[in-house]
């Protein structure tokens, strides 16, 4: 069985073609052709909210200064207190037990 090419397709032509053709497209619409109409990103509302909570954490202060007051005056004033089991139980995940 023989095959014989009946108009082979070179792709370096039909890619000139297209190029070409998206040009033209993009002069007509008044368009920068550098810029074709290609993919384009769009990000889900979800992402978006990730993105948004992100920037909020980010803002965050990382020493939660009212705490450390507060941790600070009890300790001045004698009454902060940690349970022992709270103390073994850290010490425990701490060693990997």
């Amino acid at each position: 069985m023989k095959i014989f090419r009946q108009g082979s397709i070179n792709p370096f032509e039909a890619y000139q073609k297209q190029q070409a053709q998206l040009k033209k497209v993009d002069t007509q619409d008044n368009r920068d052709p550098a810029i074709s109409k290609g993919d384009i990103l769009e990000l889900s509302s979800d992402i978006k909210r990730i993105e948004n909570y992100a920037k909020k954490i980010k803002d965050l202060p990382e020493i939660r200064e009212g705490l450390v007051k507060e941790i600070k005056e009890q300790m001045k004033a004698g009454t902060y207190y940690i349970p022992p089991e709270k103390i073994a139980e850290n010490l425990l995940n701490l060693m990997g037990k």
